[in-house]
């Protein structure tokens, strides 16, 4: 009787790694839907918006939509196109793991500095202290974002010895993305509530904003918390990964939603 051929041993845990961002490509895919309604309600009720608006609407739908190709293409490569040789495949690099974790970047980057433009227009460049804060936070973000996906390509495989040489520069985008989101929603909350009148329906719709931009900014700062917890706590892991590709779609719904 002959022996039955041997099962390969993968150096890595599927669940965390293949099992997750497969799932994130799953519920990244049901976000661009939303993503995709949005842009289509947007267009089709608010005809006449400024065009510099509609231009960053179709811009974040781009993006978006970038995104997420760059992330099927990498998760069919690594599950579909070599599947038959998962020892080999683990120590490559498909190109479009490192084009959709720079499209993330960018994606989280367009939506803060969107909101940082709505804010310098909330205060109407009156309050010297609101400028000089998203100014820095503008340029901090940017920094951020530019190294981090510098780092990217310098990555040569997905094995931990080649993810571990970026796991600092990962601590500091997530907590920065954290920090900026925070602050962000902050002074959105206050410029906000200054604008409130005597009309009662006028600060009902404020009141409402300021409880949105809230709840947004609290959901994004989970998500990039969640990503390093994962990041510490699960190692050869690539949750934190699969937990940012859901979070820029969650960006963008909640940019398109206001």
């Amino acid at each position: 009787m002959s022996d039955e051929p041997s099962v390969p041993q993968l150096p890595f845990n599927t669940d965390t790694t293949y099992g997750a961002v497969f799932i994130a490509l799953i519920l990244s895919t049901l976000a661009f839907g939303i993503t995709n309604l949005q842009v289509f309600w947007y267009y089709t009720n608010y005809h006449d918006d400024f065009l510099h608006i509609k231009m960053g609407v179709a811009l974040l739908w781009l993006i978006d939509a970038l995104h997420l190709v760059f992330g099927t293409h990498f998760v069919y490569y690594y599950l579909i196109t070599e599947l038959a040789e998962p020892l080999e495949i683990f120590l490559r690099l498909v190109w479009s793991f490192k084009a959709q974790i720079v499209m993330n970047v960018v994606s989280i980057v367009t939506v803060q500095t969107f909101y940082c433009i709505r804010l310098l227009k909330l205060s109407q460049g009156k309050n010297r202290l609101v400028i000089s804060i998203v100014s820095v936070v503008m340029v901090y973000a940017y920094g951020v974002a530019i190294m981090e996906s510098y780092e990217v390509t310098r990555i040569s495989s997905i094995a931990p010895d080649s993810l571990k040489g970026i796991k600092k520069e990962n601590y500091l985008a997530f907590a920065s993305v954290c920090v900026v989101d925070v602050l962000l929603a902050g002074l959105s909350c206050a410029v906000l509530s200054r604008c409130q009148t005597r009309s009662s329906n006028t600060n009902s719709v404020i009141n409402t904003l300021v409880v949105y931009v809230l709840y947004t900014g609290i959901l994004t700062s989970v998500c990039s918390l969640a990503a390093i917890i994962s990041l510490a706590a699960i190692p050869n892991n690539l949750v934190y990964l699969a937990i940012e590709m859901i979070a820029s779609k969650l960006y963008a719904n909640s940019y398109l939603a206001l």
